[in-house]
């Protein structure tokens, strides 16, 4: 099998049956609670938006070949690694790529890529004074405001070049191998040099993107996190308001951890109860100190204590089941009890 085959499979690697509906939207980054809570169960949520581009009937495609395999068994809409073929420990450990974090980079870790590699060739071309070359970037808006960052002070144009190079060189140095280097460093362009294209990297459409995501994705949080290290390409990141970061979902959460209740919050910024719940359960799949036992009331907790005793596996909870032994659950109650008990809370 190729490596999209055995990435798929990977895919499915906690044996559970789901609907690969599901994992199709959370490739894609639709954000739904139901969609935030799956990739939270089964440890997908790293991959959340990373595919934005996939197409349902590719996916579909790619489940049948590997139901033909007799590797996956494919009902309906649901989806399970076939038992006689358990997944191999070597394909567990191959199709991870530790830097994807798609909650907090998949929207704008590409943008801050692109405008990186961009602002990279334009020094690079300046500092050798030659003006004719084709730009990396053609959205005239896009031009306009890197042309307006590379005249802030106190660097000249010389010295934002040499700045450039040292951090690139120390991002690369610090936290790639050799073979993630090499890749990266093919992506330059500049004066004499053009880079490479991913039509001219000897592998599939989605082994590239996976490679290319992983490094963009630890390229986006090093910067926004050490500004001191790295403050040229900190500047960049600011100017182009990128790492804004979850505002509207953030002031929800310090409203909460400041002691006032959902409905509170929902009055005060004007919108649904729901809403406020969906900013919560997202900002706590992104912060793993986040206690989710805070949104339960202990009578809650207790009754889904007790469902517990009978249902041992929360994974394969029904909601429906739910609510026929406890009618005063409600949705999100069932979703904040699971991620509680996933991380063990």
């Amino acid at each position: 099998m190729n490596f999209d085959d055995n990435y798929i499979l990977s895919l499915f690697r906690h044996g559970y049956k789901v609907r690969w509906t599901t994992l199709l939207h959370l490739l894609q980054g639709k954000k739904t609670a139901s969609i935030l809570s799956y990739g939270a169960l089964y440890g997908y949520l790293p991959l959340y938006g990373v595919l934005p581009q996939l197409k349902k009937q590719e996916l579909i495609k790619q489940l049948r070949h590997l139901e033909k395999e007799k590797l996956l068994c494919v009902e309906d809409s649901f989806v399970q690694i076939c038992s006689q073929f358990p997944l191999p420990i070597e394909l567990q450990e191959q199709f991870v790529f530790p830097h994807i974090s798609g909650l907090e980079c998949a929207k704008e870790a590409p943008l801050f890529w692109n405008r990186a590699l961009f602002a990279t060739q334009v020094l690079s071309e300046l500092t050798h004074h030659n003006n004719q070359y084709r730009p990396l970037e053609t959205q005239f808006l896009i031009q306009q405001k890197l042309k307006a960052w590379l005249k802030i002070k106190p660097y000249t144009l010389d010295e934002k070049s040499q700045l450039l190079y040292q951090e690139w060189l120390k991002f690369i140095n610090h936290h790639l191998n050799k073979k993630e280097a090499e890749f990266l460093v093919d992506h330059f362009s500049g004066y004499q040099k053009v880079g490479r294209t991913q039509q001219q990297f000897q592998m599939s459409t989605l082994q590239y993107h996976l490679i290319v995501t992983d490094i963009q994705h630890l390229f986006f949080k090093k910067i926004a996190q050490n500004e001191g290290d790295y403050p040229l390409l900190h500047s960049l990141m600011r100017y182009f308001q990128l790492n804004n970061g979850l505002q509207t979902i953030d002031e929800s959460v310090i409203l909460f951890q400041s002691g006032r209740q959902i409905a509170e919050i929902a009055r005060a910024k004007k919108i649904k109860v729901n809403t406020v719940k969906d900013h919560l359960l997202e900002y706590g799949c992104c912060d793993k100190n986040f206690d989710f036992s805070e949104l339960l009331p202990h009578a809650k907790k207790a009754t889904f204590e007790e469902f517990e005793k009978h249902h041992r596996d929360i994974r394969l909870w029904d909601y429906r089941q739910l609510q026929q032994f406890d009618s005063t659950l409600d949705y999100y109650d069932w979703r904040f009890y699971q991620l509680m008990r996933i991380r063990g809370q």
